[in-house]
């Protein structure tokens, strides 16, 4: 059975238990509903009150979705909306049914692969990419009837769209990969080109080198690692042509990039299968390949995790199975120590941290969920 849970939250430790209030799913990055622990039951959901015992139960779940679940959901107006393997993107209603089992507000018709990329919620329209190499673009309120058709999609391209979009400024950003690791940014137009499959208004293509990451904007520029092991940073309006250029790009660090950008306060966090964490000035360096502000000092493993920043705090998980705390502003003398590291949990985090209230929590494939203090310099 694969369905998606909603739950109070209690204080478990288990993989069955969700993250703990709804601000945190509203800010959940890519990789978190990847592995959860366990990925085949879907995505769990947690509002804030919790149930008074060491094991809780969910308020609802989902009818079967058909397929596995790696996507990760997205809560806007009431709404949960989450993309699954059987090819569909489902919406339900976030407060539930009034009973144990609830049924989709609506799903998508299939699209014509799998969908492992994340949906992004920005006004009323739902983003979502497919395995198919398309982006498809949905009223977010539905169509009113059972299954909704896309209100326009991209052409066809010629990779694996498991990115997950971003949008801002009026367009929407994605990459993609190909069986070939040929890679490719696109942008469009947020609200589609009045015919029902629509061309980007300005795409970057890489051979030899694709985009698993997920795209960042800030500022009007967007950034997004690559397999080539280099940051690039976008000016979001294009160049003036269909075929861009990237503003700058980072030197390479020591190996590919699978994690999604993080920006605060000006500067750009992203992890690398180097075992480090790299900050790079968002504004570049005044010329086309930028050395980082700072580096960490190695974790025991790759990151595949993405950075998340609060209180000055940058938050990442390696696959060595611990979660790292580095100061946001570097330590004056990379390679920068962490403030603190978590104790290893049973397996990888591969999961991005997501903080809310005073917490960061971040998922292992040792199956359980794991919650830290957010305060101070020690978990």
């Amino acid at each position: 059975m694969r369905s998606i849970h909603s739950f109070l939250t209690c204080n478990c430790s288990r993989a069955n238990v969700p993250l703990s209030s709804e601000n945190v799913l509203k800010n959940v990055p890519i990789s978190l509903g990847h592995f959860l622990g366990l990925p085949y039951e879907g995505v769990q959901i947690d509002i804030a009150a919790g149930c008074g015992k060491a094991s809780c139960q969910p308020l609802w779940a989902s009818t079967s979705l058909g397929d596995r679940v790696f996507s990760s959901p997205a809560v806007a107006n009431g709404v949960v909306y989450i993309g699954t393997y059987d090819h569909r993107l489902y919406a339900f209603n976030a407060d539930g049914c009034g009973k144990a089992v609830c049924t989709p507000l609506w799903a998508s018709t299939p699209t014509g692969s799998y969908i492992d990329s994340s949906p992004t919620v920005a006004d009323g329209m739902v983003y979502i990419g497919s395995d198919d190499g398309k982006l498809y673009v949905f009223k977010a309120g539905g169509c009113g009837k059972a299954a909704c058709s896309p209100v326009w999609t991209s052409l066809s391209t010629r990779g694996f769209m498991q990115s997950s979009p971003a949008v801002a400024g009026g367009r929407v950003f994605v990459g993609s990969f190909d069986n070939m690791a040929n890679g490719t940014l696109y942008a469009f137009n947020a609200h589609g080109c009045g015919e029902p499959a629509c061309q980007p208004l300005w795409t970057f293509s890489h051979t030899g080198s694709g985009f698993y990451s997920s795209p960042a904007v800030a500022n009007g520029v967007v950034f997004i690692g690559s397999l080539d092991n280099m940051l690039y940073a976008f000016n979001a309006a294009g160049c003036g042509n269909g075929s861009c250029s990237p503003l700058w790009t980072s030197l390479p660090t020591g190996s590919i990039i699978e994690s999604s950008p993080a920006i605060a306060d000006g500067v750009v966090f992203i992890g690398s299968w180097d075992h480090k964490l790299y900050a790079f000035n968002a504004a570049g360096c005044g010329t086309t390949s930028c050395p980082p502000l700072w580096t960490s000092t190695a974790t025991g493993s790759i990151i595949e995790s993405s950075p998340a920043v609060a209180g000055g705090v940058v938050f990442i998980g390696s696959d060595d199975g611990s979660l790292y705390a580095f100061d946001e502003t570097g330590c004056g003398n990379p390679p920068c120590a962490p403030l603190w590291t978590s104790p290893p949990t049973g397996d990888a985090i591969y999961s991005s941290p997501a903080v809310a209230d005073g917490v960061v929590y971040a998922g292992s494939l040792d199956h359980k969920l794991y919650a830290f203090h957010l305060h101070g310099t020690t978990p």
